[in-house]
């Protein structure tokens, strides 16, 4: 009697990368006189970065048996 076992390992690997900017823009006037005005524009940029990895193992294992 013989025996044979074969074993396969496949492995997968998802990343999903998601990124959102929010942008928010402040403007101030600001007036000394009537004939000079002044405008500050001021940015705030955020950058949000998530990111998902997902790994999924996969394992086959195939059993030979022969009998003599």
């Amino acid at each position: 009697m013989q025996s044979h076992t074969h074993s396969q390992s496949h492995k997968d690997t998802h990343t999903h990368t998601h990124s959102h900017t929010d942008t928010h823009t402040d403007t101030h006037r600001y007036t000394r006189t009537h004939t000079n005005t002044q405008i500050y524009t001021h940015t705030h940029t955020h950058i949000h970065t998530h990111t998902h990895t997902h790994t999924q193992q996969h394992t086959y294992t195939q059993m030979a048996c022969y009998v003599n």
